[in-house]
């Protein structure tokens, strides 16, 4: 047995079946582990959070080790880490270390942390050995009188990108597509969109503001030569009509080869009326409409605006093999830049610290300061032609973070974000998760929007916060993302998915996915990759998808609570009073008992339903999150790290028993238009208990929640 090979095991099943070993195992070194139930095991496994390897010996295999792990990404925490006696000194115990290390750094992690009683040399020698360093002391417990050491490993900040460079190995980049000057995208008008300006009908306000914005150059307009034909077939007296003559003076698209048009007319007209089995297959007004969308297609207008039923409900098939979008008159009204920012708090204080907006003088100050490069410098001075806001983190007057966003004013905006944190200062990390969450969250309150963050020289925790924020390193090596600012269920999924790929070329599926596994999307006409749905809420968060089988969970929260932790206060918070650290942080903790353990389960949306309790909150849902982790604490004895999250300062009135149910969550999004609990008992979503503790629900019901309240 001088030669052990090993096989580490992390499929789900295969662990499931070991749990008892696992357990018994556990169970034979309490003194070094302390005690863990197997319900506790398989609820790990289940979670993903248990590596064990296996000794291939002669034809069979033997369990030879496990390790635990739990922590709130970036950072991980080795529970337990144990070998069967019969394979101590064999190299188990590494081989699991090095599983689970490479493990992490492919999923993006940035540390790991196991604390080591002072007392156990051996496990001391080990992690020494797997080069852990000891930061810092705490006391173990007045029980047993230990000291335990704080063990932290920093993981290579290059794996802190796999994920984004295998899914661009994969064929997705996200490459900004900025416009040349001058270049607004082109729409092919329909003669119907026509005759909404110049008529006073049903969507003229509609018709009117779209020609309002080609006047204004954030697009260009055009017709087909088709369009005054049909104006001239239906014409009385065309030298005296002077819807003709003002056609006549339109913008037209480009001139086009006669035979290639007819071919493409033939092959729109079979697609739309022919294998649609429309009555109006074949006649003029057919292929007059299939000509003007042949013309459009190959003059590469970005998309043909019309009203017509048959062109829109054959819009997947023609976008596909033809290569143009058609698109209504009200969604590209959507489409139109917005003209400001939406307004934003003037500031929120915190402990010691106060975040507010910053003018231009100062940000360019604070960068000479910090001595940043004068290349990124300039993208603080540079004029852009959209919207810029700032904002600032201040300590005693001084900053100590910064927060810089710059909108293109674009039917397909782009963003670019540069974020900045004094490395020595001890909240660097939450200044720029703050920083990062709030200007996302600004960037996409118009629509879909694609960021680029400024990567700064010595700023590699602004970096690895923002790939938890789901920006991906491209091939370019530029940082980027796209942030949907809304939740995807089944009742908004075509238009939000149309509204994406418009505003940003991602595409995603033309129906919601069932119980899906992963997705197939891409980037406008590349070809398709499939990403795991965790991943893609990720790159496109702020968002949530809501498909078919995603079960949740409703929970009620008092207002006092709701205001910091949700931020969903209605009324504006005075500037001397401090928000807990949990306020500024990407990932928040709900707190509540141990008995609703088993509705929290990771990954699922967790909707926030605000009481009528002591007759101040709304009796509505405000809000919805995804949930990271779900984990049973004492009461006294909560983690730093995980206290923080929280917006409660004694967590004893939560619960009955000695323990406490902490419950994280992430991707938080506040509904412009609440729930009331008149419609939650309507959809029979309110529990037998009315809401006092957390309800399971149901894909569909959560859907429709969501639906409403957006």
């Amino acid at each position: 047995m001088n030669h052990l090979r090993l096989s580490p095991v992390q499929d789900v099943e295969v662990l499931l079946a070991m749990a008892s070993q696992v357990q018994e195992l556990a169970d034979s070194e309490k003194e070094p582990l302390g005690f863990l139930p197997e319900a506790a095991i398989r609820e790990a496994i289940n979670r993903r959070r248990v590596i064990a390897v296996v000794a291939n010996v002669e034809t069979a295999s033997e369990f030879a080790g496990y390790l635990l792990y739990s922590g709130v990404f970036p950072h991980a925490k080795v529970q337990q880490i144990a070998v069967v006696p019969k394979y101590r000194g064999r190299g188990v115990a590494g081989a699991l270390m090095r599983t689970f290390l490479a493990e992490l750094e492919v999923r993006g992690f940035m540390t790991v942390r196991a604390d080591v009683a002072a007392d156990l040399p051996a496990a001391l020698a080990f992690y020494a050995s797997q080069n852990f360093q000891i930061v810092r002391e705490r006391d173990g417990g007045k029980a047993r009188g230990r000291t335990i050491l704080v063990h932290v490993r920093e993981l290579e900040t290059d794996t802190l990108f796999s994920i984004a460079n295998r899914t661009a190995a994969n064929g997705l980049d996200l490459g900004l597509r900025r416009r040349s000057a001058g270049k607004s995208p082109l729409f092919a008008l329909d003669l119907n969109i026509f005759l909404d300006l110049v008529r006073s009908r049903q969507h003229s306000d509609q018709a009117r503001r779209l020609f309002g914005a080609a006047l204004a150059h954030d697009i260009r307009i055009a017709v087909s030569d088709e369009f005054v034909k049909e104006l001239r077939r239906n014409s009385r007296d065309m030298n005296n009509d002077p819807l003709l003559q003002m056609a006549l003076n339109m913008p037209r698209l480009p001139a086009v080869d006669i035979e290639q048009q007819t071919q493409l007319r033939e092959k729109v007209h079979d697609l739309v009326f022919v294998q649609t089995g429309q009555r109006s297959s074949g006649s003029v007004q057919a292929l007059s409409d299939a000509s003007h969308l042949s013309h459009a297609a190959i003059a590469r207008a970005s998309a043909f605006v019309t009203r017509d039923v048959a062109l829109l409900q054959a819009r997947d098939k023609l976008l596909l093999d033809v290569g143009i979008d058609v698109i209504s008159l009200s969604e590209l009204i959507d489409l139109l830049p917005v003209d400001k920012l939406p307004s934003a708090a003037a500031s929120i204080a915190g402990d010691g610290f106060r975040a507010e907006m910053s003018s231009r003088d100062e940000a360019q100050g604070y960068l000479r300061e910090a001595h940043v490069l004068t290349a990124v410098q300039s993208f603080v001075t540079a004029t852009v032609e959209g919207y810029t806001r700032a904002w600032k983190i201040t300590e005693d007057q001084r900053i100590v973070a910064l927060g810089w966003l710059s909108l293109e004013r674009s039917m397909v905006p782009s963003g670019r974000l540069l974020v900045h944190a004094r490395p020595e200062h001890q909240n660097c990390a939450l200044f720029s998760d703050f920083l990062l969450d709030l200007l996302i969250r600004e960037a996409c309150a118009g629509g879909p929007i694609t960021l680029e963050l400024e990567q700064v020289p010595g700023q590699a925790m602004v970096h690895s916060i923002a790939r938890g924020h789901g920006f991906i390193k491209a091939t370019n090596s530029r940082l980027i993302k796209i942030a949907m600012g809304k939740p995807l269920v089944v009742q908004n999924w075509v238009a939000s998915t149309k509204e994406l790929h418009r505003r940003t070329g991602f595409r995603l599926p033309p129906a919601i996915p069932v119980n899906a596994d992963a997705i197939v999307t891409g980037f406008n006409q590349e070809a398709d990759v499939k990403i795991q749905p965790d991943e893609l809420e990720n790159l496109l968060g702020p968002t949530i998808f809501v498909w078919p089988g995603r079960s949740g969970v409703i929970v009620p929260i008092t207002k006092r609570y709701a205001d910091e932790l949700l931020g969903t206060s209605r009324q504006t918070r005075l500037s001397f009073i401090e928000s807990m650290d949990a306020s500024f942080l990407t990932k928040r903790a709900y707190v509540n008992s141990p008995k609703s353990a088993k509705l929290m389960r990771p990954d699922m949306p967790i909707i926030f339903y605000e009481s009528k309790r002591d007759r101040q909150g709304m009796g509505a849902v405000v809000a919805v999150a995804r949930i990271v982790d779900a984990v049973i604490s004492k009461k006294y004895d909560i983690p730093h790290e995980d206290s923080r999250r929280l917006v409660v300062k004694n967590v004893a009135d939560f619960s009955s028993s000695e323990d406490v149910l902490l419950t994280t969550f992430d991707n938080l999004m506040q509904l412009p238009k609440p729930v009331p609990v008149k419609r939650l008992k309507e959809l029979d979503a309110v529990g037998r208990a009315n809401l006092i503790s957390p309800v399971s629900l149901p894909s569909e019901k959560i859907a429709q929640i969501l639906a409403e309240g957006w």
